[in-house]
This record gives C-alpha cells, sequence and structure tokens, in this order.
C-alpha cells in the first residue's frame, strides 16, 4: 500500500514537473515570437517610411524632366529633327506615367500607413464629391471621345471627404480608360428605401473574366485584357478603391463580363460618428 502511494505520489511529481517545464518552454517562446513579430513589425514600418519618403522625393525630378521635355517639344529650345522629337516624346509619355504611379503609391501608402493627423470625418455631399472626381476626369473623358452622365440626387453620408474623392477618382478614370472612344459611362447616387446611400459607376467598356474578379482589387494586378487595353495603366486604382471602401465601411459589388462593360455598386457607408470612430480610430 506503501508503496503504491510512493508511486502514485512519484508519478505525480513527474507529471507536475514535466506540466511546468513545458508550461515555461511555452511562455518563452510565446515571449521570443511576441518579440520577433514586434521587430518585423517595426523593420517593416521602417522599410515602408524608407519607401514612401524616396517615392516622394522622386515627384520633383521626375516632374522637372517632363517640364523640360515639354519645352524640347515646343521648340523653346531649337528645332528638333522628327526622330529627336520622338525620342523626346516617348520620355515625356513615360514620365507622365511614372508621375501618375507614383502619385498612386502615395495614395495607396498614406492610406495604409498609420498617420498623426487623423482623419477629418464629417458629414458630406457624396454628390458633391462624385462631381468634384468627374471634374477630375473631365480631360481624359473628352481625349477619348467617353461621355459621362451624371444622374445624381443630393445624398449626405458620412466619411472622409478627400478619401472619397479618391476613391471615385479611380472608380471614373478606370471606366474611362477601359472604354472604347464614343463610350459612355453612367455615375448614380442616391438613397434607398431604407435611407442608406448608393452609388453605382457603370461603364460600357471591355469587362473583365468572371475568374478574374477576384483579383482586380490587387495592388498592380491587371488581367491580360487589360493590359493590352491600356498599357499605362499602374494597377494600383482599384487597390486605392479597395482601401478607402474598407475605411469606410463600404461594400463594393462588382458586375462584369467580357466586352459588355463593367458595374461597380458601392453601399453601406457609416451612418455616425460613433459607428466610425469605433471601426478606424
Amino acid at each position: 500500500m506503501v508503496l503504491n502511494v510512493a508511486a502514485s505520489v512519484a508519478v505525480w511529481l513527474v507529471v507536475w514537473y514535466l506540466a511546468s517545464h513545458l508550461g515555461e518552454m511555452v511562455r518563452a517562446r510565446d515571449e521570443e515570437l511576441a518579440s520577433t513579430n514586434e521587430r518585423l513589425r517595426a523593420a517593416r514600418e521602417e522599410r515602408a517610411q524608407h519607401m514612401l519618403r524616396t517615392t516622394h522625393e522622386l515627384k520633383a525630378p521626375f516632374a522637372a524632366i517632363h517640364a523640360n521635355a515639354q519645352l524640347l517639344l515646343r521648340g523653346d529650345c531649337g528645332r528638333l529633327t522628327e526622330d529627336a522629337r520622338e525620342v523626346v516624346r516617348r520620355i515625356a509619355d513615360r514620365c507622365h506615367r511614372l508621375t501618375a504611379e507614383i502619385q498612386e503609391m502615395l495614395q495607396l501608402a498614406n492610406l495604409s500607413s498609420p498617420t498623426e493627423r487623423p482623419h477629418q470625418w464629417e458629414d458630406v455631399r457624396l454628390d458633391e464629391v462624385i462631381k468634384a472626381a468627374a471634374a477630375r476626369v473631365g480631360q481624359t473623358a473628352r481625349e477619348r471621345n467617353v461621355s459621362l452622365a451624371l444622374e445624381l440626387e443630393p445624398v449626405t453620408v458620412f466619411g472622409v471627404e478627400e478619401h472619397m474623392t479618391m476613391m471615385f477618382v479611380n472608380l471614373l478614370a478606370n471606366a474611362v480608360l477601359y472604354s472604347e472612344p464614343g463610350g459612355r459611362v453612367e455615375v448614380c447616387c442616391a438613397a434607398r428605401q431604407d435611407g442608406g446611400p448608393v452609388a453605382s459607376v457603370r461603364d460600357e467598356g471591355i469587362g473583365i473574366e468572371p475568374q478574374k474578379v477576384p483579383r482586380i482589387f490587387e495592388p498592380y494586378y491587371r488581367t491580360d485584357e487589360a493590359a493590352r487595353f491600356n498599357k499605362n495603366s499602374t494597377g494600383l486604382g482599384l487597390a486605392i478603391v479597395r482601401q478607402v471602401a474598407e475605411m469606410h465601411r463600404i461594400r463594393v459589388q462588382v458586375e462584369t463580363a467580357p466586352a459588355a462593360g463593367t458595374k461597380f455598386t458601392l453601399r453601406s457607408w457609416p451612418e455616425s460618428k460613433d459607428a466610425s470612430t469605433g471601426a478606424h480610430g
């Protein structure tokens, strides 16, 4: 009997020791993983900030190159041969594309990174935001002979006006750039029966194959058809749309088919300051 009790105690002590030892090992491992994750997070943030600064510093040189190329093309620095003009024209086009890409990279980085300046959440007229976005895209639409048809009812939403304008500029620019000459882009906003806002952007452009739709919001992703149709696209526009939509808790629905155009429908803005600050700080 005594031996059985002693054996039981010994087994219990061994189990207790092993459990305690394993518990200490697990806690030490958790602390090590937490420390490693913190170092990785700090390294990623430092790298992102460095890339952001470097990208920002590239804006001025490319702007200067583009401006000087325009001077050469206008003949302000003397007459160019046709071959020289073609080279300078390619330089100007490349600078214009890189400048646009840098601007979109900065927009996406600023949306994705924490900021010291809190975003200004306020009541915003959605119809006015869309009008402002359409005005910014208007020149491109005219150059491509694409008409913009706006059907906008007065709707007030709660959000960051700058970010919402950014979102609609990218949606409208995409619709215009992937439309055929002579095409039409329809933009609508209204209040639903339940009082919530809804907005849509519909084009008659090249459309998207259904199996590729899940990836269109990924940064730098472009379908083969989109790359052939518009070689100057950066692949960042819809990534910016997704980031803004997530910040504002907006659902984005995509309806599309090849050669049948694409329609983006946006629903469910937050209705109050409390709703937005709870999700976004």
